[in-house]
């Protein structure tokens, strides 16, 4: 799994997915199969620009918003229409989630809880997201909401377990 930001250097140019290519319907013949996961990696951006593997020079950025790449940055600032459907598709796991919570700038931080928030979080993520003093009151709020159902259906999974077991003893 690579991270976002992955990209690879060919002839010069510096090559990368946006949602306007995975969601193209070339994109979307190529990528068939790919989980939205893949969609940031070196293989599905070899795949979509038809490279070998032996081509070009796959780098990736975990701290992507430091990436020092005229390319990049230009996309990386219109963020909402280059990678929000990646974003959304959940092409990021949770962990990575996770360190864009403890380590970006504020803008990335909200962003990734909201995404977190999508995706199937943990009990543990969203309590270590309320520990957190740079996010919002108003996110917190949402990430309580969200904990507070999980705990409910994982109280719910056990009451059902217990009352399986009392019917079968009886």
């Amino acid at each position: 799994m690579c991270q976002f930001m992955s990209w690879i250097k060919y002839k010069g140019q510096t090559l990368f997915l946006t949602d306007k290519d995975v969601f193209s319907s070339y994109g979307r013949q190529v990528l068939k199969g790919c989980k939205p996961e893949d969609w940031i990696g070196h293989g599905a951006i070899r795949a979509y620009y038809g490279l070998n593997p032996d081509e070009g020079v796959g780098k990736e950025k975990f701290s992507f918003w430091r990436i020092k790449n005229p390319d990049i940055e230009a996309a990386l600032k219109d963020f909402d229409n280059n990678f929000k459907r990646i974003w959304e598709a959940g092409a990021l796991r949770i962990v990575n989630l996770v360190d864009i919570i403890n380590y970006a700038p504020g803008v990335w931080r909200e962003r990734a809880v909201r995404q977190l928030l999508k995706q199937d979080a943990r009990e543990g993520d969203l309590e270590f997201v309320l520990t957190r003093d740079y996010i919002s009151d108003k996110i917190k709020v949402q990430v309580s909401e969200q904990l507070s159902k999980l705990r409910l259906r994982r109280l719910q999974r056990i009451q059902s377990l217990i009352s399986s077991v009392m019917s079968n003893q009886a």
